[in-house]
């Protein structure tokens, strides 16, 4: 009996209680490409944005700087 018990309490912890959440809001960096421009290094970061189910738009954000250190903010 004890048993019984002790498996489905692990059972039930391990079914989760929390409602599923979607994130949607996910920014990963898909690219970050270098070049050089005169005496300036400039950097363009490639990142998804999830608009629709299925749907995908590719947005750039593009810096300049010195150094490879300080490229991305």
């Amino acid at each position: 009996m004890e048993k019984t018990l002790v498996v489905l309490f692990i059972l039930v912890l391990l079914s989760g209680y929390g409602a599923d959440r979607i994130i949607d809001k996910i920014q990963i960096i898909d690219t970050l490409p270098y070049d050089k421009k005169g005496d300036k290094i400039e950097g363009m970061v490639i990142y998804p944005l999830f608009t629709e189910k299925g749907k995908t738009v590719l947005k750039d954000f593009k810096t300049f700087s010195n150094t490879f250190e300080e490229i991305l903010p």
